[in-house]
C-alpha cells in the first residue's frame, strides 16, 4: 500500500487496490450511475472506442469468478446489496490538493471501507467491522486539530425570516437571537467536507439532498469545526465527535431498516 493510503484502525485489514474503471463498469452492469459517490475518474480515458470498452467489460464476470478480481468479489457483492453506506468527501481550498474521497458500507456482518488514491484512479479496499464504519470514515477524513474558538459564526449565512402568527387577539413573533461567536467567512476556509449515511447505495452520483448530512470546515490558522445543521455556525471538531455524529446518522438508518422489515 502506497503512502497515499489512510492509516487505519487496528480492526481494519487491507484487501487490495481496485481499479476505478473496473468499478465503474461493474456499477453500470448493476444499473447504477457510473461510479459510487464520491469517487470520480481523474485520468484520461483508457480506451478510444466504445467497442473496446465493451470487449473489456465483457471480461469482468470471469475476472470476478476466477481471475484477478476474485479477492474483491465479496466486497463488490456487499456494495451491491449494502444495508447502509457512508460517504465522505473533503475538498481542499485551493483545489490543487487532491480531495479525500471515501465510501464505507455494511451488509449483515460484513463491513468495508474504500478510499480513492490521490495519485491514481484506484481505490484501496479494507475490511472493517460493520460496527466501526463511523470510526473508519472519521479516521479517513484526516482531521488536523479542533478549532480554537468555542463557537464560530458564518458571516455569509442568511437567517430565515421570523415566523409570525396573527390570530385576532394573539400575535406571536419568534425573533432571531444573534449567535455569539467569532465571525468567519468563506475566504478563510482551507477545506470543507461532507459526510452522509444512507440506507441504500444511491442510484445517482452525489449527496442525497433529502437526507441529513454532516458538514465540517477547516479555517486557516485556526482548526476544524463541525457545522450546525443550517450551516450558520460551527463548534470545534475532534475525531471522536465526528465519529459520534456519524454513528448517529448510521443509527437512524439502521432503525429505519428495522422498522421497514417488521
Amino acid at each position: 500500500m502506497g503512502s497515499t493510503a489512510t492509516t487505519m484502525t487496528a480492526h481494519a485489514a487491507e484487501v487490495g487496490a481496485l481499479d476505478l474503471f473496473d468499478l465503474q463498469l461493474l456499477n453500470e452492469r448493476w444499473g447504477r450511475d457510473s461510479l459510487p459517490y464520491p469517487f470520480m475518474l481523474t485520468r484520461p480515458a483508457r480506451f478510444e472506442f466504445l467497442d473496446e470498452v465493451a470487449g473489456y467489460a465483457a471480461q469482468l464476470p470471469d475476472r470476478l469468478r476466477s481471475g484477478d478480481l476474485t479477492n474483491f468479489a465479496r466486497c463488490l457483492n456487499a456494495l451491491r446489496h449494502a444495508d447502509v453506506t457512508v460517504t465522505g468527501h473533503v475538498q481542499y481550498v485551493p483545489a490543487d490538493t487532491p480531495s479525500i474521497r471515501v465510501l464505507a458500507f455494511r451488509t449483515g456482518q460484513s463491513g468495508y471501507l474504500l478510499e480513492q488514491r490521490a495519485d491514481a484512479d484506484v481505490v484501496d479496499v479494507y475490511t472493517v467491522s460493520p460496527f466501526e464504519l463511523a470510526a473508519a470514515v472519521a479516521t479517513a477524513m484526516r482531521l488536523e486539530s479542533p478549532g480554537c474558538h468555542p463557537l464560530v459564526v458564518n458571516a455569509e449565512h442568511t437567517p430565515s425570516r421570523p415566523a409570525v402568527v396573527d390570530d385576532d387577539d394573539v400575535v406571536v413573533r419568534h425573533g432571531m437571537t444573534a449567535e455569539r461567536g467569532v465571525k468567519t467567512s468563506i475566504s478563510q476556509l482551507s477545506a470543507y467536507a461532507q459526510v452522509q449515511s444512507n440506507w441504500r447505495p444511491g442510484r445517482e452520483w452525489g449527496i442525497d439532498s433529502r437526507k441529513d448530512s454532516l458538514v465540517w470546515v477547516r479555517i486557516k490558522d485556526d482548526g476544524d469545526y463541525l457545522g450546525a445543521p443550517d450551516r450558520s455556525s460551527g463548534i470545534p471538531l475532534t475525531a471522536n465527535l465526528l465519529r459520534e455524529r456519524i454513528d448517529g446518522l448510521i443509527a437512524a438508518d439502521v432503525e429505519w431498516l428495522r422498522q421497514s422489515r417488521e
